[in-house]
């Protein structure tokens, strides 16, 4: 993409590295997932992973507010695609469960089942190690 002055503005050498472990997880996650799988459904699942993974439990709302405007209107439809099969969604992947609070049965928070697990662990180890 060019500048303001009409030059390209130079790639910086980190850049292949950080793309190549990029391109890992994305291929990762593009043989897991139906190929009617978007980058907003990745992202709010690589959120999910975060809190997860910090131990933080985390809500569909949380969710909305962390991604902002990047997951768009129907966050809800968004992530159906990572929860059990229904007869709605058939191809859903059980990568995540919802539990409720015992203190607000109103309050679900997203978890990863060991499914959801297992490939987030396999994108973690292609965004760290090099090809």
């Amino acid at each position: 993409m060019a500048s303001t002055q009409g030059t390209l503005e130079p790639l910086h050498s980190a850049s292949a590295s950080a793309f190549e472990h990029l391109a890992g997880a994305m291929q990762i996650v593009s043989e897991a997932c139906p190929a009617r799988a978007s980058v907003r459904q990745v992202l709010a699942f690589s959120i999910i992973v975060y809190a997860n993974a910090m131990g933080r439990q985390i809500t569909l709302s949380q969710v909305r507010e962390i991604a902002g405007e990047g997951l768009g209107q129907s966050i809800e439809r968004t992530i159906q695609l990572f929860f059990a099969p229904t007869k709605q969604v058939p191809d859903a992947l059980g990568w995540i469960e919802q539990e409720v609070d015992e203190d607000d049965r109103r309050r679900k928070y997203l978890k990863l089942t060991a499914r959801g697990r297992k490939i987030a662990n396999e994108m973690t180890k292609a965004l760290t190690t090099l090809h």
